[in-house]
């Protein structure tokens, strides 16, 4: 796993922090750890947090990282030097890993100097690099150089870029390595480039990364050296790249105990899609600090995931023992009933034998004869091949037991031997042989009881254990994460709620909140509301405005509409039945039932009221869906970005349906569902919140009707005999890209755009699938 920046990586991180925070001022400084160190900035009233992790990485960051209650010594000093300043410049120094901001007013009064390489540094200097404060005081080995506090920062040694290699000098490096190192571990050590691009390099000019030195030209390595040296002058160039994250791919068992699920890791991030990676899972990010940001922040938590895998392993050891001691025991019992029949079967088959051998014993203890003299006596007897004696195996007389060899002669004789099977059988001297014979069917019959009585033990102790497991896996399974930081809202400084209608209604907390709010936020088509008394809070209420509504996208194109159009205030119900509700889709326009509906779910009021409601998720493909959980807050702020092409379905989550507890009930009762009738058939609501691109492949379940709040909705039908061969993955927008224009005029699906207000009804099993072409609020009423 990729645990720190390379050279590359700093290279666009640095042209993305110039663009995004230069200029920005510092409020405060905290530490997380000792390396780790968060500065809070804004710019023309917008905030960022920069965190910087000595020797590791330096990005800005949406989370929330925790913050020691007590800053440590060296962030005083910086909160000393660098609050309230401005972060003038910043610059890569040289070709190494060494970052330098320079902070001050108009022109620089400090330099804070980064190091992300070994163990790395943090160093403040004055403006003319005497160092002021430093994290980590040390000696170079290499140039003797202290790094002290007043001491100064040898800028002008800080190693250059190393770029091409010429010629001479690639060709001294082959001349003093063995031949049989790997190219790529010659290169790596004498360029700038990392590791990542010059694999990639080698790999697009057709070398293999193993390849040795000396089965490769000097030319074909200054070819991919150039390669190398121009993709890494473009991240440069540019002012924000984007961001890649390579994922590994796990199955781990489910809570269920029967199902797998999927557990996707992060291992690499770059700048650049390199090619070692384009056949690999991975994720896109607008720029590539945001992906730094997610892949380290999302690390603590996949650390936590592996450890419940590895909870999750014991847990399921555990289980694992309880089903085989279950066996165990199950086995033992059975074999006990086996040998206590057969045996009981073997000595009344035997019953003379044992007959006389019990008189012969317990005449022998009458006469008083000592064992050692009983056992010689059998041993002369036993040389005078008597059958009663040569039966007497060994004497347990301190157990008041002897053991006999006895055959069963009841069974087929042994194939080798040609003899019938001998068992060993202990008997009693108390006992007769009948006595005997009966101990053994007693001991099967107990044998049998106790497996039963076991099974039944076993069964619910099993079953117990079962659902502790099951129970103790669902409590493994939830991850702790770092958490994205929540949007503050500017009305939440004031006394404010949500109306029933959706409505900001906010008011002043005392005498120079009400001024302000009356100056600042009072506006044209507001209303203002004050009590006729002294002292009165002065109340604001907000009519929605234009930043309240969802966005819309206009480079996602309306289609052609193919399906038939009818205002409601001309379709009849029976009209509706007699035409459409099995035999064709219906949009319905100029429905104005839902308006109130409407100004309850603008951006601002579904925040307000469910921002930090937890909601369900759902992947956008046709035969399953995973689930996933979070506040619908960081859905909306953070992962409502228009969805990109390579998504497939399954990678696409999806806020519909699955959200029906009580608090979203009270939302839906606000819902007018559409007035025409489905006769015997019953209504239910789901409700959606999806970006732009989204949307869900073909498929088909039972008629309904879906209605558009906001944005635009794109639609699309085959009738219910159609067949599709695709794997129900592919997106709409994929296959809208690629398929579609291919199609011919008679394989062409129904389609139309639906606009706010439109509702459109899908007869029972036609396939349909849907593409959401801006930030869209939709409502679907199906019948069962």
């Amino acid at each position: 796993m990729k645990n720190r920046f390379s050279t590359l990586d700093l290279v666009a991180v640095v042209n993305e922090l110039r663009n995004l925070i230069v200029e920005s001022r510092v409020g405060n400084i905290y530490d997380v750890d000792t390396k780790t160190h968060l500065f809070k900035l804004s710019r023309s009233g917008t905030k960022f947090t920069l965190l910087v992790e000595s020797g590791i990485r330096i990005h800005t960051t949406l989370f929330q990282w925790p913050k020691n209650p007590a800053p440590s010594g060296f962030s005083m000093k910086l909160r000393k030097h660098l609050k309230n300043k401005k972060i003038l410049s910043i610059s890569q120094l040289g070709g190494d890993r060494v970052i330098d901001f320079s902070f001050g007013y108009d022109s620089p009064l400090h330099h804070l100097i980064i190091e992300l390489y070994d163990r790395g540094n943090i160093i403040l200097t004055d403006e003319s690099y005497t160092i002021v404060a430093i994290a980590r005081t040390r000696t170079d080995q290499n140039t003797d150089v202290r790094f002290a506090i007043g001491e100064n920062f040898p800028v002008a040694e800080v190693k250059p870029h190393c770029g091409i290699l010429s010629v001479e000098k690639l060709s001294k490096l082959v001349e003093n390595a063995k031949a049989t190192d790997q190219i790529r571990k010659l290169i790596n050590p004498n360029v700038s480039f990392g590791p990542a691009l010059v694999e990639h390099a080698l790999r697009s000019c057709e070398v293999s990364t193993d390849v040795r030195i000396n089965a490769i030209s000097i030319d074909k390595v200054i070819e991919s050296l150039t390669l190398a040296e121009d993709v890494f002058n473009t991240i440069k160039s540019q002012k924000s790249n984007e961001g890649y994250i390579i994922e590994k791919v796990e199955e781990v068992l489910n809570s269920d105990l029967s199902s797998k699920r999927e557990v996707k890791s992060y291992v690499e991030f770059h700048p650049f899609l390199f090619k070692q990676h384009s056949s690999l899972p991975y994720k896109t990010f607008p720029s590539f600090n945001n992906a730094v940001d997610e892949f380290f922040s999302a690390i603590q938590g996949q650390k936590l995931e592996n450890k419940a895998i590895q909870q999750e392993k014991q847990v399921l050891k555990k289980l694992d023992n309880v089903r085989k001691d279950h066996e165990n025991r199950i086995s033992a019992l059975n074999r006990v009933q086996d040998e206590s029949r057969s045996i009981g079967f073997i000595i009344m088959s035997n019953l003379e034998l044992v007959e006389n051998a019990l008189t012969v014993i317990r005449s022998a203890l009458a006469n008083q004869i000592s064992w050692k003299d009983i056992a010689e006596l059998i041993e002369e007897a036993k040389s005078n091949e008597d059958p009663v004696a040569m039966a007497i195996v060994n004497l347990k007389l301190e157990l008041n037991h002897f053991t006999m060899q006895l055959y069963d002669l009841d069974a087929p004789l042994d194939e080798k031997s040609q003899k019938p099977k001998a068992y060993r059988v202990d008997i009693n001297i108390a006992k007769s042989a009948f006595a005997n014979a009966e101990h053994y069917f007693n001991n099967m019959r107990a044998a049998t009881t106790k497996e039963q009585k076991t099974i039944e033990a076993s069964s619910r102790a099993f079953k117990n254990a079962e659902k502790a497991t099951k129970q103790t896996l669902k409590q493994i399974n939830v991850v702790a994460k770092i958490q994205k930081s929540r949007k503050v809202y500017w009305f939440e400084k004031f006394v404010w709620f949500i109306s029933q209608e959706g409505y900001l209604v906010i008011g002043g907390r005392d005498q120079q909140q009400n001024e302000f709010i009356v100056k600042k936020h009072l506006r044209r088509g507001d209303y203002y509301v004050h009590a006729d008394c002294r002292g009165a809070s002065s109340l604001v209420i907000k009519n929605p405005s234009e930043s309240d509504y969802w966005r819309t996208f206009p480079e996602y194109k309306d289609g052609p509409c193919t399906v038939p159009r009818r205002s409601i205030h001309k379709l009849t119900n029976s009209q509706f039945l007699e035409e459409f509700s099995n035999t064709s889709p219906v949009i319905i326009t100029d429905s104005e039932a839902n308006s109130h509906f409407k100004s309850l779910v603008t951006k601002s009021s579904i925040l307000a009221q469910y921002g930090n409601k937890t909601i369900v998720l759902s992947t956008a493909n046709r035969n399953s869906y995973d689930k996933f959980s979070m506040k619908l807050s960081d859905y909306i702020q953070n992962s409502f970005q228009p969805v990109t092409l390579n998504l497939s379905g399954k990678d696409t989550l999806y806020f519909f349906g699955d959200n029906s507890d009580d608090e979203w009930q009270t939302l839906y009762k606000k819902f007018s569902i559409p007035s025409y009738s489905l006769p015997g058939l019953k209504p239910f609501i789901s409700f959606g919140i999806a970006p732009p691109g989204s949307g869900v492949p073909f498929h088909f379940h039972g008629p309904g009707f879906a209605e558009t709040v906001f944005g635009r909705k794109r639609w699309f039908f085959y009738p219910p005999h159609f067949k599709f061969k695709d794997s129900g993955d592919e997106s709409t927008l994929s296959w809208l890209t690629y398929h579609y224009s291919k199609l011919a005029e008679n394989e062409k699906p129904l389609e139309c755009t639906l606009y706010p207000g439109d509702i459109v009804f899908f007869p029972n099993n036609w396939w349909h699938a849907t593409l959401n072409l801006d930030e869209s609020v939709f409502v679907s009423t199906f019948y069962s």
